[in-house]
């Protein structure tokens, strides 16, 4: 079982199931018990927050309400934990990178706050890989878990984007980053587990798990409907953030079969609880069901 952090910090990168997972979180925090990461203007082609801007609004509480502090969330850069006083953990989801990169096109095409915007509502898909206006499609996980600045770059206006190339000594960075520094970083892929996961390090009830599916990127194309072509050039432009992917997705399934048979269960449990959540809500039967299954499997004692 993982040990429960001191404080956790919820590390959101862009179309990743992130906008679910963290209401999730939030939801299961008291209010003075969160602090919102997403602090001032920024013009990071990651969407990454300043960490400047953060430090400024964290030291702006006072002592009383930063040790009341137990989750930090939103788009922050790796290296926050830094910042406070307590021993911090991070927690991510990374998404396959191919299907990452398709749905944050088409939901940047779609938010008029983005500054490239205008230059892409009209552009395909192929067109945007080769455009450059943005570091979206070029191994973006890699860029955002490896913390290294020259992996990042602003916004221009309507210019290409100039940022380091990923390279194998980042991916190497990235990995690391996660070992020393993460509760777990798990996959949209697998976001059951995950739940189920938060569930057993902080004793939360399965009810606290379920929440519809939010911000989805409304009209892409599904993975089959995308050429050959494209999705060659696309797992190309990612063979960094494919391999972090791979890696990632095998830790974490290391880590779910070590919690054993009844870690197992509880996942199909709330698997099959969360599938008629989202088909019918929370009904009066489905009420009676998980009431069944706190009492059948109690959540473990926190860590």
């Amino acid at each position: 079982m993982l040990k429960t952090p001191d404080l956790l910090i919820f590390l959101h990168m862009g179309k990743t199931g992130g906008v679910t997972f963290g209401s999730i979180l939030s939801r299961n925090f008291a209010q003075d018990q969160q602090f919102d990461g997403n602090q001032g203007e920024t013009r990071s082609a990651l969407g990454l927050r300043n960490a400047s801007d953060i430090a400024a609004a964290y030291g702006q509480l006072d002592i009383d309400r930063r040790r009341r502090v137990r989750l930090i969330y939103g788009h922050v850069p790796m290296g926050i934990h830094t910042l406070v006083e307590r021993p911090a953990r991070y927690v991510t989801l990374l998404r396959h990178p191919v299907d990452r990169v398709i749905s944050s096109f088409y939901y940047i095409r779609q938010r008029h706050e983005i500054p490239i915007q205008p230059l892409i509502r009209e552009m395909s898909l192929d067109a945007y890989l080769d455009s450059h206006l943005g570091l979206d499609p070029y191994d973006y996980q890699v860029r955002v878990l490896s913390s290294v600045p020259e992996l990042n770059a602003e916004w221009t206006d309507g210019r290409p984007i100039h940022a380091a190339r990923v390279s194998r000594a980042h991916l190497t960075r990235a990995k690391r980053n996660v070992k020393d520094h993460f509760l777990f970083a798990g996959t949209l892929e697998r976001l059951d587990e995950a739940l189920v996961l938060l569930r057993w390090t902080f004793g939360w009830a399965f009810e606290d798990l379920l929440l519809a599916p939010q911000n989805v990127t409304p009209s892409r194309p599904s993975l089959r409907d995308v050429s050959v072509t494209t999705m060659s050039k696309l797992r190309a432009l990612n063979t960094f953030d494919l391999e972090l992917y791979s890696w990632v997705d095998a830790r974490f399934r290391r880590l779910c079969r070590s919690l054993g048979p009844k870690f197992q269960l509880e996942v199909l449990v709330f698997k099959s609880v969360s599938r008629r959540f989202k088909r019918y809500g929370m009904t009066s039967g489905l009420k009676r069901i998980l009431a069944e299954a706190e009492k059948a499997l109690p959540a473990p004692a926190r860590g």
